[in-house]
């Protein structure tokens, strides 16, 4: 019988910023790395919009998004690269911390 496999935590991940150009909102987020980092971040945005669309959430990210869902209205920024998950979940608070999000939910 075979076992399932075990999920990777060593992967690479990028923590982004994305910013509304019309109100000046910010988000901090992380996602894994399949490809490139570029196409990761692409890819984390179009899921993003996917969700706010289809899903009935009130996050304040989801509501900005329906309003805004095209790329041209935000600014996405790789703000770092780091491996592991774990890394990657810290780094991202610390990063919060620091930019102080207005759309990232607590």
């Amino acid at each position: 019988m075979l076992s399932k496999r075990k999920k990777r935590t060593d992967r690479n991940h990028i923590i982004y910023r994305l910013e509304n150009i019309h109100t000046g909102d910010i988000y901090i987020g992380i996602s894994a790395v399949s490809r490139t980092p570029k196409m990761a971040l692409k890819e984390r945005f179009r899921r993003h919009v996917s969700k706010a669309i289809h899903e009935n959430k009130n996050w304040k990210l989801h509501k900005i998004l329906r309003k805004y869902p095209d790329s041209l209205d935000w600014e996405m920024e790789i703000i770092g690269k780091i491996r592991g998950r774990k890394n990657a979940h810290q780094m991202e608070r610390v990063l919060i911390g620091e930019y102080a999000p207005t759309l990232n939910t607590f």
